[in-house]
């Protein structure tokens, strides 16, 4: 009796801090979501532990703090530099070949500065609604209202999760005029475009992206740059998953997704926990550097304050459970455990990809896959001349797919076997986990693209005006006939998943990992700190 009452106290206990830690979420506090964001983002960026394709160019980026003053500014520049010395680069995941062959040349996607310079400019192009919460009791409710709020979001600097949690009502439902308060309290982001609608926003609604980017100091001439955008616009690049989709960190995430198919709870939960190279902040340094040392999980929750994190999540369940399992690592988000499994398939299709196109080029071969309607087959020999490459597809790996019948489909058997698994073996016994698989288009050929080459002398200066700035009438300085430096603005629009960073690295055919774009930073004359300027808008 003593001991089931010892039990459920234990359990009782954990429940509570459970309760604790939702309650704490639930409160829309001004001074709270300033805090939040701005110490939180940052070790978003060095755990890179998001996943979310929508916000997917852009996000891998910190936010200084203005108000610190230089000397904080600087830490905080020195800590990012760190954590990139030891962050992922292309060849890491399986990012090899490029479509062109054309000669490549340098610019710079993401810089570090002060002001607003490179520039992503993302519009989510929807069939039906934009980003719909429900909506409701908070203030008044008419009669014949219809149920949903339908709103945009402009962000700058911030990840999506990271908006929207400070977005979540607390309430069932919530009014555009409760809403646009927190343009009061969101830095670097804005809500507003609220409409009332019947139906909230749903998958399938999204039909694209439309993308508009500046990159700075590019070193092609105009004859270099105008053949690398014809071949983007007419043949199109290799449709790798980004480096986005691994993490950040020198632990990637398809490392943590391949122990859970294998089955190895003991070496996910480490993954997670276990002391790694680079910067994070001091809280989660001593955390891990606690369970590594000792195991105890207690100890470890202990040094994190702010226990919404994916360690203290882990922490939490395995405090409940006793021991590392799936039920403990079902503590951790839905989303972002399903990220690890699916980092792992990934990580075998860009694999695959690069095979691909090493082994046959950009020709349909017999064995591949074909994408005819909703249907996929196996190419044969006497339809390999009318096939396009823009017809194959390539699998991710799961229980339910088919794969090419040539030495890609050989590979993909030879990967997982030695990995410890087989196609069968993805119909994981926990049901979340299990990859029934999926096919992505092995070339994607963007549409809507538009470029031109700007000259310019201060690197100070913003080459592009942001949403927020047409709204409020703000123009930007204009450019001079000719200087030092030049900067390259295009503009396309892309399917669903379909990730920007690859169709910019077939252009300049360079390394766009931040960890390569920190290199180039460095290379460039001292400025005050700045992180990369990312605003996405819904339309």
């Amino acid at each position: 009796d003593q001991v089931l009452q010892g039990r459920l106290l234990k359990e009782h206990k954990v429940k509570e801090i459970i309760q604790k830690e939702k309650k704490e979420e639930e409160i829309i506090d001004e001074e709270s979501i300033r805090e939040d964001l701005k110490e939180g983002i940052q070790d978003e960026i060095l755990h890179g532990e998001v996943d979310n394709e929508e916000q997917q160019e852009g996000d891998e980026v910190g936010i200084a703090d203005e108000q610190s003053g230089v000397q904080s500014g600087q830490q905080s520049e020195d800590r990012f530099a760190e954590a990139m010395r030891h962050g992922l680069m292309e060849p890491d995941v399986e990012i090899t070949e490029y479509v062109g062959t054309e000669a490549g040349f340098s610019g710079i996607l993401k810089e570090r500065r002060k002001e607003t310079l490179s520039i992503y400019i993302l519009h989510h192009i929807l069939t039906f609604a934009k980003i719909c919460l429900p909506a409701g009791c908070a203030m008044r409710w008419e009669k014949g209202r219809p149920k949903y709020c339908r709103f945009a979001v402009y962000k700058e600097n911030i990840d999506t999760n990271a908006v929207f949690l400070s977005v979540r009502p607390c309430d069932d439902r919530v009014t555009a005029e409760r809403m646009v308060a927190l343009n009061r309290a969101l830095p670097n982001a804005r809500v507003g475009n609220f409409q009332y609608v019947p139906r909230p926003l749903r998958l399938g609604d999204l039909q694209g992206n439309h993308f508009t980017i500046v990159l700075r100091n590019i070193s092609g001439s105009k004859e270099q740059v105008d053949k690398a955008m014809c071949s983007l616009r007419d043949v199109g690049f290799i449709n790798y998953y980004g480096m986005q989709r691994f993490g950040t960190t020198a632990i990637p995430t398809y490392m943590i997704g391949r122990a859970i198919l294998r089955d190895q709870w003991d070496e996910a939960v480490d993954l997670v926990l276990k002391s790694r190279p680079g910067a994070e902040r001091t809280h989660t340094i001593r955390c891990r550097e606690v369970w590594t040392r000792t195991k105890d999980s207690r100890a470890a929750l202990k040094e994190l304050p702010d226990q919404r994190g994916v360690e203290a999540q882990l922490l939490l369940g395995l405090i409940h459970h006793g021991k590392p399992g799936p039920a403990a690592f079902s503590s951790i988000s839905r989303n972002t455990r399903l990220m690890y499994v699916h980092s792992y398939q990934s990580l075998l299709w860009n694999r695959a990809a690069s095979l691909r196109r090493h082994k046959f080029g950009l020709h349909a071969v017999p064995g591949d896959l074909i994408q005819r309607g909703g249907t996929v087959v196996v190419l044969g020999k006497d339809d390999e001349e009318e096939t396009s490459i823009n017809d194959v597809v390539l699998p991710l790996p799961g229980y339910e797919v088919k794969y090419p019948t040539n030495c890609v489909g050989d590979a993909y058997r030879t990967w997982l076997a030695e990995d410890g698994l087989q196609p069968a073996q993805l119909r994981h016994r926990v049901r979340d986990y299990a990859l029934a698989g999926t096919y992505r288009s092995l070339i994607v050929r963007p549409t809507d693209v538009t470029w031109k080459i700007t000259p310019y002398d201060d690197p100070n200066i913003p080459l592009m005006p942001t949403d927020v700035d047409i709204m409020e009438g703000r123009s930007i300085e204009p450019f001079p006939a000719e200087g030092a430096l030049r900067a390259l603005h295009l503009a396309f629009s892309l399917p669903p998943a379909s990730y920007a960073t690859m169709a910019v690295r077939e252009v300049l055919k360079m390394d766009t990992s931040i960890r390569n774009q920190s290199q180039l930073n460095s290379k460039l004359p001292s400025c005050r700190s700045y992180s990369t300027m990312a605003t996405p808008t819904s339309v």
